[in-house]
């Protein structure tokens, strides 16, 4: 029962980060200043060093959480460089 949690578990992560790296690509390429950027951008930095603290702990590793950091850093500096007013 635990493993089917735990699969289904990371099933749902590699899902959320698939769907929203294509969100960010999209909007990216297309010069579009969307809030949805940001949204996504400050989630992976805030889901990101949670996972990481307790990998660090725990001596474990979480390579999808430590490659979601720079993404969401990078993001927000795309962001804030790129200031499109309405």
């Amino acid at each position: 029962m635990i493993v089917f949690i735990l699969d289904t578990l990371l099933w749902t992560v590699s899902h959320f980060l698939f769907s929203s790296s294509i969100l960010l690509l999209y909007y990216a390429f297309n010069k579009k200043d969307n809030i949805l950027i940001k949204i996504i951008s400050y989630l992976y930095i805030l889901l990101s060093i949670p996972f990481i603290a307790i990998s660090l702990l725990y001596g474990t590793l979480v390579p999808q959480w430590i490659l979601l950091l720079p993404i969401g850093i990078l993001s927000v500096l795309g962001i804030k460089k790129r200031i499109i007013p309405f």
